[in-house]
């Protein structure tokens, strides 16, 4: 019998920095087993091709989302998750592909081949800088949205990408926009950084991006229901079939991660407990910038997950 309502919470994607992930791949049996099942699937090294020394590389194309995915789900295996425990799960964006598989909605194989599908749909119709996105932060997100709708006014294209917490958001669209909109921000005592690749991530400029993933992968792909329900990124509400999972994974291409809504939704429905699983320790500090709280149960550093096994 459950005592405390709790949701399980995966992590985004994220810049990849060389080596700065090893740690877990040498450390685990459970995350080596996953990227050996990842490289048969894609057909090629993805430890050699995730650790290597070509970050460009690494952060532009699939292998980077397939690293994380893989070292998630080794983590998950790690910790002999039960899903039985928990009454929800999530995770912002690529988040929200690995709850797909971790839930039942398809399989692993499926899983990569759908991040390889939206890759390539995404080079197909991006293929230059001229886009990308910034964090904003320590600033409002009345603020920013202000601000965002100033810039536009000037001739710029930008647009939410990600809320993410009460004083940070993503924002998408040119780049050199979002310069301008840097400079703004920082007379308003707020920051920005740059996040390397991306395309104009969920927005509407990848309406394009949107059709040709649906009809190259998702249109020829079979979804089952989840054993328990994912949460929407965009509706921020809960995903209790397997069509829905796929509309959502689809349209979130062109419509913005509503993550702190995601979060209120989750306290309405009397979640208290939300265990964080790494890498990366990016959702964690981003809840401490909400109006809502939860008890935390995070594993994110190596000795978290030794601790769980001791």
């Amino acid at each position: 019998m459950q005592m405390v309502k709790k949701a399980l919470i995966l992590p985004p994607q994220m810049t990849i920095r060389t080596g700065h992930l090893v740690d877990y791949y040498e450390q685990f049996e459970e995350v080596q087993q996953y990227f050996a099942k990842a490289s048969e699937i894609l057909g090629i090294n993805l430890y050699e091709s995730f650790f290597s020394e070509n970050e460009k590389l690494i952060n532009e194309s699939y292998i980077g989302r397939c690293g994380i995915v893989s070292i998630t789900c080794g983590l998950l295996k790690r910790l002999n998750i039960d899903l039985n425990e928990y009454s929800f799960v999530s995770g912002p964006s690529l988040g929200s592909i690995t709850s797909g598989y971790i839930s039942g909605a398809y399989s692993f194989e499926t899983t990569l081949k759908m991040i390889v599908a939206m890759v390539e749909s995404e080079k197909s119709v991006y293929s230059n800088d001229k886009y990308g996105n910034y964090m904003f932060y320590n600033i409002s997100q009345e603020k920013l949205l202000e601000i965002m709708k100033e810039t536009n006014n000037q001739g710029y294209y930008v647009a939410p990408c990600m809320f993410t917490a009460d004083n940070q958001m993503i924002i998408t669209g040119e780049l050199a926009g979002l310069e301008k909109m840097g400079w703004n921000v920082l007379k308003s005592g707020g920051l920005g950084v740059h996040i390397p690749y991306s395309p104009p991530a969920h927005s509407s400029m990848m309406d394009r991006v949107r059709d040709l993933f649906k009809q190259k992968f998702m249109d020829v792909n079979d979804f089952t229901d989840p054993v328990i329900p994912n949460m929407c990124n965009n509706t921020a509400l809960p995903l209790l079939h397997g069509e829905q999972i796929k509309e959502s994974l689809t349209e979130q291409y062109v419509l913005p991660v509503r993550w702190t809504d995601i979060l209120h939704l989750l306290k309405q429905e009397g979640i208290e407990q939300l265990d964080i699983i790494g890498p990366g320790k990016f959702l964690v500090k981003s809840m401490e910038y909400t109006d809502v709280s939860f008890d935390i149960k995070s594993y994110l550093e190596i000795k978290d997950f030794q601790l769980a096994r001791s």
